[in-house]
């Protein structure tokens, strides 16, 4: 057979799915696939060298969906070519080093074929790390300009799934990816070896290669790929990618499932939040469809409160399950009302867990460890940052409830003649979209207090990004601290104290290291320290924010705020 050049999407086959070692092709591959009275499959055995089975669906061809719009206001005057999105797995099976190992190429839309656990995480982006970075050393030997996109996700109150691309290749760190809050997904560059693996290398959960290929090599490639994929090379630079690692012991995986199911049971929507679980196309999006059997309901946007709320709808959140997350789907539309994707609900699920100390974070499907190391050292950054000494008072519960964050800031702002509220006298500048507060209460004594309840991810993550723009800004934009000049005077004048906050700060020439930043949490703290309050990311989060408020020359310490 001929050796043309083939651009291939090759996954590495897990050993054990569903807690059962892989023994068979079919294991790969969904039941409702295997159902699908459209499924041809064929096998094929290539002499010594390996076995393989295809599966193939090919849909009926159709007029895409833009073609009745068209024809509305054109009639009959053109036709279009039918086409049809046909997909197509191929599985292999070849024993190397006294085992047998699977491996699944995917042509067209055949991923979807696929169960979605049957394959190892982070395989192709481990294995394209080595090729790109293979033999680089410390010393500065290696030529580092061979990187040309990354995908990244960033964790927090929201998820921020995003896209580099240079036009030619580069440096991996001029693509600005912070190791500390960014989730590196794939990763597209140039391998040391061409001649074997061809001028680009593209890696995920699968590795993408154009080389030249007969059917009959593909066993040889894909041991190729399996030792690349074992091997070190990528651990001289990007050791922190395994500052998260996915849990896969069947039994571990049962017990934090159950956690997970027990947690949406309770409505523990602070904990966990719904989002796409790949990069999509927001414009192309009009609608979110939820399904349960038959029953559907359509929403604006993807969020854990809608779901849970259709789930109390059909009556099943009490005998909600890890099955039935896996059963329900969301589908994304588009303005006909096509389905542009569709997901289990498990795999659009992100948050996280605390299991006996270890902190698990859920995402995409999996479960993923924070090493230990990485999280020690996170921890002992988070506890070492002091305890303001602001005075500020508890907050209050009217009639058994919770007074809310406003009313907390004016009790904050009236607790002492040298606290000034500053909550809501928000100002604009050019260089921002969104109106800026520089904190919610100022002292007299350059106390910057930035306040808000609960220890959700989502509200903390704006709070520690609140002090963080609001102190740069304040440092580096005349036309901001002029604005807010303006509205210190104002509060100066309804609070009828004459001009003690205004002659306290110089807007000329601010001096930063004699402002401090103080981040106030509300919240039954019940004597616990913030380290061990704090979810992953918003601790994440808060190293970074407080480290580059630290480089500007602010002091940044974190008050407890607990209610009365």
């Amino acid at each position: 057979m001929s050796a043309h050049r083939r651009s291939l999407t090759i996954f590495q086959v897990a050993p054990t799915i569903d807690g059962a070692a892989v023994t068979d092709f079919d294991q790969v591959v969904l039941d409702s696939v295997l159902a699908d009275p459209a499924l041809q499959t064929s096998d094929v055995t290539v002499g010594q060298e390996f076995e393989a089975r295809l599966y193939v669906i090919a849909p009926p061809a159709s007029e895409p969906g833009w073609g009745e719009f068209l024809h509305d206001g054109f009639g009959a005057s053109f036709a279009l070519t039918p086409s049809a999105s046909n997909k197509a797995l191929l599985v292999i099976r070849f024993s190397y080093y006294r085992a047998d190992r699977y491996f699944a190429i995917t042509f067209g839309s055949g991923r979807y074929l696929m169960r979605r656990n049957a394959y190892v995480r982070s395989f192709g982006l481990k294995t394209a790390l080595n090729l790109i970075y293979e033999g680089d050393q410390l010393d500065g030997s290696s030529t580092f300009d061979r990187v040309r996109q990354v995908d990244s996700k960033t964790v927090a109150g929201n998820t921020f799934r995003t896209r580099r691309q240079a036009n030619r290749d580069t440096s991996f760190e001029q693509f600005g990816l912070d190791t500390d809050r960014d989730l590196l997904n794939t990763v597209t560059g140039e391998p040391i070896d061409r001649g074997e693996w061809g001028s680009r290398v593209f890696g995920a959960d699968h590795v993408g290669v154009n080389v030249p290929l007969a059917f009959d090599d593909l066993a040889d490639l894909c041991k190729r790929l399996w030792r690349a994929g074992r091997a070190d090379d990528y651990e001289v630079h990007f050791k922190w990618v395994d500052n998260l690692s996915t849990i896969t012991s069947p039994s571990k995986l049962g017990e934090l499932r159950d956690d997970v199911v027990q947690s949406l049971r309770d409505g523990a929507t602070d904990l966990f939040e719904l989002a796409p679980p790949e990069l999509v196309e927001w414009d192309e999006i009009e609608t979110f469809r939820f399904e349960i059997g038959a029953a559907t309901a359509d929403v604006d946007d993807l969020t854990l409160a809608g779901y849970l709320q259709f789930v109390d709808d059909q009556g099943l959140r009490a005998v909600l399950d890890w099955q039935r997350l896996k059963d329900h789907r969301v589908s994304a539309l588009d303005a006909s009302g096509d389905e542009l994707f569709r997901w289990p609900i498990s795999l659009c699920l992100f948050g996280e867990l605390d299991d006996d100390g270890e902190r698990i974070l859920f995402d995409s499907g999996e479960f993923l460890a924070v090493a230990a190391e990485f999280l020690d050292d996170l921890d002992n950054f988070i506890a070492a940052i002091p305890e303001s000494t602001v005075d500020l008072p508890p907050s209050r519960r009217v009639n058994g409830k919770e007074i809310t964050e406003g009313e907390y800031n004016e009790d904050a702002a009236a607790h002492l003649p040298t606290n000034l509220l500053l909550d809501k006298r928000t100002v604009r500048v050019a260089t921002s979209t969104s109106p800026i507060e520089v904190c919610d209460v100022l002292t007299t004594d350059r106390k910057f207090v930035h306040v808000k309840r609960k220890l959700g991810s989502a509200s903390l993550s704006h709070l520690f990004g609140q002090g963080y723009v609001s102190g740069d800004l304040f440092l580096a934009s005349p036309g901001f601290r002029a604005a807010v000049a303006a509205e210190i005077a104002a509060a100066e004048a309804d609070k009828g104290s004459g001009p003690i906050f205004t002659d306290s700060l110089d807007f000329d020439h601010p001096d930063s290291a004699s402002i401090e930043v103080v981040y106030a949490v509300v919240a039954d703290w019940n004597g616990d320290a913030v380290v061990d309050r704090l979810p992953f990311f918003s601790k994440v989060n808060l190293r970074r924010h407080t480290t580059d408020l630290r480089r500007m020359g602010y002091q940044v310490t974190f008050k407890k705020i607990d209610i009365a």
